[in-house]
């Protein structure tokens, strides 16, 4: 079964409703794989406790099924990637996922086309998502990735700039922990944020 591949919860509501709705969707069930655990699931808290006000996505979920009679099974993975990799493998990899990584020689046999490019033109950036006029995916956001550092405590370690190469970096760190500080602290909560860091790594080298 070819899935739609979708990486925004509105978009489920507005296109999988447009499909299901050309016969009786009543009693049906689709799949929604993300990563968003804490849309799904809610955010840990200082305290260690789940802040579930932030698990918009069952409220959508409901919504969607008193709408369309379609059940939405929500499904978060922390280590998204390797997971959905594992899915897929399976045939077993639900109906809407979030995917960063497209890989138009492949997308075809994983995906469908949810419409033209001409029924999605008030969205941006579509052709990251689409294969000539088909249209795959939507973006649920644009994002900069980035590092924010104390330039009092990398000054008093020589460092006036933030470093430029790997090595510098590396050996900020050495000295700034040296100097009794902690020199980076890094969101290992979830697995996600890691990918950046990675991203950051290579602009660096």
């Amino acid at each position: 079964m070819k899935l739609l591949f979708l990486i925004i919860f509105s978009a489920v509501v507005l296109v999988v409703y447009n499909i299901y709705n050309r016969g009786d969707s009543s009693g049906r069930e689709i799949e929604f794989i993300t990563n968003r655990t804490d849309l799904v699931r809610g955010t840990l808290g200082p305290d260690g406790k789940i802040d579930a006000s932030t698990a918009v996505y069952p409220k959508l979920a409901k919504e969607f099924f008193q709408k369309t009679g379609v059940k939405v099974k929500l499904t978060a993975y922390v280590d998204y990637k390797s997971s959905i990799r594992q899915r897929m493998a399976s045939k077993d990899y639900g109906d809407v996922v979030i995917n960063d990584d497209f890989e138009p020689a492949t997308i075809e046999t994983f995906y469908k086309p949810i419409g033209t490019k001409q029924e999605f033109k008030n969205y941006r950036f579509i052709d990251v998502d689409s294969i000539g006029n088909e249209v795959y995916g939507l973006p649920d956001g644009y994002s900069l990735s980035g590092v924010v550092y104390n330039k009092k405590v990398f000054a008093s370690v020589g460092f006036n700039t933030f470093p430029k190469t790997l090595s510098q970096l590396h050996d900020a760190f050495k000295k700034i922990k040296t100097a009794g500080k902690v020199p980076v602290i890094i969101n290992r909560g979830d697995m996600w944020p890691i990918y950046f860091v990675g991203d950051l790594c290579n602009e660096f080298a």
